[in-house]
């Protein structure tokens, strides 16, 4: 009994494959917008235009495309996918900051013409459309190892270069966030001051998951260091 209890669990574990066609879906098209992001991008500094005029022709669809990753805190929490909820929420939500917070309630040319808009455009777009690309190929069971080299490697630049791009909008917002408000303004700082100890952990964790992805043997070495009691006992907590 205890054993087709274990089956049943496992079973339940899966998505079924209405979740599975359903996220397939979306991350289908999720990609598909970010590339349309990143065309727009592109094909705004490829005509020689400035930077400081990108913001004119990516603004609006940025933000849309942006928010409609609310639906990952969604997926989280009625259980679609295994990522944690508190960090899918605060992921999603720094970027809803930046976007709704900085880009639609203060579109000063200070804010908008920052550098920043081309850092964090070029860097959510390049994340965003590997990592669905790759959560598709993972659904479908598809190993296609230049796509795993590239979200486990291309990170190391991109998450710099878009917390650099957020915080130098977010800090040109500020002076106007103190006139709307000096609670507003305070708490704008507050959020910034976050920053810091969340790129180093999600920085971390992506260095970590960098090396059990591409190097197996490291998962494996652990695993066998592992006392069988404490293997077994970690199995029964994960069923």
């Amino acid at each position: 009994m205890a054993v087709q209890k274990k089956s049943t669990k496992k079973q339940d574990s899966k998505p079924s494959s209405f979740v599975q066609n359903y996220l397939i879906g979306y991350n289908v098209v999720s990609g598909i917008a970010w590339a349309y992001v990143f065309k727009i991008i592109f094909t705004h500094m490829i005509s020689g235009n400035s930077y400081k005029t990108l913001f004119n022709e990516l603004g609006s669809t940025l933000i849309g495309v942006q928010t409609v990753a609310v639906l990952e805190i969604l997926h989280s929490a009625v259980g679609f996918v295994k990522s944690g909820l508190m960090t899918t929420v605060a992921q999603v939500f720094s970027r809803l900051y930046i976007c709704w917070g900085v880009f639609y309630l203060f579109p000063e040319d200070s804010v908008t013409q920052s550098f920043g808009v081309l850092l964090l455009g070029v860097a959510w777009s390049i994340t965003e459309i590997v990592r669905y690309a790759y959560y598709v190929t993972s659904i479908k069971g598809i190993s296609f190892y230049p796509l795993l080299w590239i979200r486990y490697t291309f990170f190391y630049v991109l998450y710099p270069a878009g917390v650099t791009g957020e915080l130098l909008v977010a800090i040109a917002s500020l002076p106007y966030a103190k006139n709307l408000s000096p609670y507003l303004y305070y708490y704008y700082i507050v959020l910034m001051a976050t920053y810091a100890p969340g790129f180093y952990v999600l920085y971390g964790h992506m260095i970590r998951q960098r090396k059990k992805q591409l190097n197996p043997t490291v998962k494996k070495n652990v695993e066998s260091s592992t006392p069988p009691a404490v293997r077994s006992a970690t199995k029964k907590k994960k069923l």
